[in-house]
């Protein structure tokens, strides 16, 4: 990730981003904290597939609702407006529903930045009927070294409910990827990682790939996904993890996307 180096198995931010000015530091903290957010969601609350509400809503995967019953009427009762909404939603292998909002800051932004974070991730009362499992809010703090992730699921507050079909929510997950590798003209298999189908991230005409130097052609990076997901994206809980079942793969994400090509160039 951009801006962060290692120290001792641990992040933290790089010497270089001293140097950009306070927009340029706001658009990194907001990326870095999204990314470390779907990190933590797998890794510790089993959330395999995170995504971006928004996006979603624009796709038309999404609907959002005022709640028929708010949890907190007193915020109303107090002349309290309803905040922004979450970033993220997401499923486990349970079917379970889970919300993030994800903040990175590369400073100390005030307990206020906390409350918000955690007002913001309680905003949804129902998703399809059910009531979220977890609603977090995931605040990375850029600004430590090591970088220290706190997940906090506070009580919701609940003033909307979300519709979201759960085709709408897969193929939103994985339809961009799968149709860039159905539209690919160099679709191709592994054989270090069966089951799996890859195009190349940046398409390179047919016409003119013979004129890129044999260096550059190992630099290729190719994205890739299992078959069985290319024409049914709903089938991913049962799918992902039958695929772990068989041990570690090699450059997969918890989500089964995966990646293959010389990552240090990238």
């Amino acid at each position: 990730m951009a801006y962060l180096a290692d120290e001792n198995g641990s992040l933290r931010l790089d010497g270089s981003h001293a140097a950009l000015d306070g927009s340029e530091k706001g658009a990194v903290s907001y990326w870095q904290g999204m990314v470390l957010a779907k990190i933590v969601a797998a890794e510790i609350l089993g959330v395999r597939w995170l995504q971006h509400a928004d996006a979603m809503e624009r796709r038309g995967d999404l609907i959002r609702r005022p709640a028929r019953q708010p949890r907190r009427r007193a915020h109303k009762a107090k002349g309290k407006k309803r905040g922004k909404r979450a970033d993220m939603v997401g499923k486990d292998d349970q079917d379970g529903w889970h919300v993030f909002e994800a903040k990175g800051f590369s400073s100390h932004p005030g307990k206020k930045a906390f409350r918000d974070a955690k007002e913001q991730a309680g905003m949804v009362e129902t998703i399809e009927n059910d009531k979220p499992m977890t609603t977090s809010a995931c605040i990375s703090c850029l600004w430590k070294s090591p970088i220290e992730v706190i997940v906090d699921d506070p009580p919701a507050s609940g003033f909307e409910d979300w519709t979201m079909p759960n085709e709408g929510f897969w193929n939103s997950y994985y339809g961009p990827i799968a149709e860039h590798i159905r539209k690919s003209e160099f679709v191709e298999e592994d054989g270090r990682m069966p089951g799996f189908v890859f195009a190349p991230v940046v398409e390179v005409p047919q016409d003119e790939i013979f004129l890129l130097p044999l260096f550059d052609l190992k630099k290729i990076l190719s994205i890739g996904l299992p078959k069985r997901l290319l024409d049914d994206p709903s089938q991913a809980p049962k799918v992902i993890p039958e695929l772990f079942q068989r041990g570690d793969l090699y450059r997969v994400a918890p989500d089964g996307i995966a990646l293959r090509g010389n990552l240090g160039e990238f």
